[in-house]
């Protein structure tokens, strides 16, 4: 029997023709979808929700199952809600500005054939917007080297995976490792990729199958403060199994959070740690922090 694929598209504050691309990206697979939610997370009764609501249903019809949330609760509540909702044996996510290659679902499936894969990217396209509408185009994150295979042990370093929009997952690996944590107010795909990578492999398909879109200034991934307390989150419920390299990289990427948020004290406190973690990791785990700062392979 030929496998169902689920698809949820969560949206906030953009207008049809603007989540438009993304659902027609959707609905155009080659391998096509079961069903696709469109979750709007503007408030029920909102001007904005309202006429969402009246265009996906003028335009699709029954094609496209939408949701609307009472008030808006977040990107990962709302795909949780998604999630539930979801028929299909595997579950892929789509930010309303960002769009799938038709091809996506039909080459990420085959992969699947492997019941120790939980998971499945690909590799994709960066498409920056400027506020005056222009866009700059190039490989999804150019600094690090393509990965056939992403471990656990690698996203205790750092997030290699990245963007929720180029996964395919197992819904029963999110049904036995959790979906996406609402305390934390950011990272929380990453919190969900290192769960999905303890039990289950994480492979990849090493050609563009999405276009990953950022509008300078708006991104909540870029909103430091809030990029401090989700990866102080993460950290703390893996610290236990990180080496120490992995924690002085850790302590080093919130560092950087704290500077780029001009967070004085926090500034200090992680420098200390930084240091600290960095010290220890040269003196006993040289071999791993060697390692990983020459492969080149994390962006950060």
């Amino acid at each position: 029997m030929k496998a169902k694929i689920s698809a949820v598209i969560t949206t906030f504050k953009r207008s049809f023709k603007q989540i438009q691309p993304a659902i027609e990206s959707a609905l155009t697979q080659t391998y096509p979808c079961q069903d696709i939610w469109v979750v709007d997370d503007n408030g029920q009764g909102t001007p904005l929700q309202q006429t969402l609501a009246q265009e996906i249903k003028m335009h699709y019809g029954e094609k496209i199952g939408y949701l609307a949330n009472k008030q808006s609760v977040g990107a990962q509540v709302a795909r949780n809600r998604g999630i539930f909702k979801c028929q299909g044996e595997f579950i892929c996510f789509l930010d309303d500005d960002d769009t799938w290659k038709k091809e996506k679902n039909a080459r990420q499936i085959a992969l699947f054939a492997d019941a120790t894969v939980g998971l499945v990217y690909a590799d994709g396209y960066d498409v920056i917007i400027n506020e005056q509408g222009q866009q700059t185009t190039s490989l999804y994150r150019t600094r690090r080297k393509y990965l056939h295979e992403i471990r656990h042990e690698d996203l205790l370093y750092g997030n290699y995976l990245g963007t929720t929009s180029q996964v395919m997952v197992r819904k029963q690996a999110l049904l036995r490792c959790g979906i996406f944590d609402p305390q934390l107010p950011a990272a929380q795909d990453y919190d969900l990729w290192i769960r999905i990578s303890k039990q289950y492999r994480c492979v990849g398909v090493p050609i563009p199958l999405f276009s990953y879109y950022t509008h300078t200034g708006q991104q909540i991934s870029k909103q430091p403060t809030k990029a401090i307390i989700g990866h102080e989150i993460i950290y703390r419920k893996n610290k236990d199994e990180m080496s120490l390299t992995d924690k002085w990289h850790l302590n080093y990427l919130i560092f950087r959070k704290c500077w780029e948020a001009k967070k004085g004290r926090l500034l200090a406190w992680y420098t200390l740690k930084m240091l600290f973690w960095g010290g220890l990791a040269v003196l006993f785990d040289n071999r791993n922090l060697l390692q990983r700062l020459s492969s080149r392979q994390y962006e950060g």
